[in-house]
């Protein structure tokens, strides 16, 4: 099973490589944009964390990106 960097609670990021203010670092960051549009960006934010690139590489494999909808969200009907 993966992780859902979109919904996953801080306990699912510590069973990942990532230390704790790792771990945090993603949760607070998810939450100021509202989820991570995307796996790209979210892995881009791991880079700027300073994941090492084996850890990196792991967490790839673990995390899935699923889009969340916001209460701001608007549904179009046309």
């Amino acid at each position: 099973m993966k992780v859902n960097v979109n919904k996953a609670p801080l306990e699912e990021f510590l069973l990942l490589p990532l230390n704790l203010a790792q771990a945090q670092a993603v949760v607070t960051e998810r939450e100021k944009r509202e989820g991570f549009a995307s796996m790209e960006s979210f892995l881009d934010f791991l880079l700027e964390q300073s994941v090492p690139p084996h850890e990196y590489a792991a967490i790839r494999e673990l995390v899935t990106v699923e889009h969340v909808v916001t209460e701001n969200a608007r549904i179009i009907d046309f």
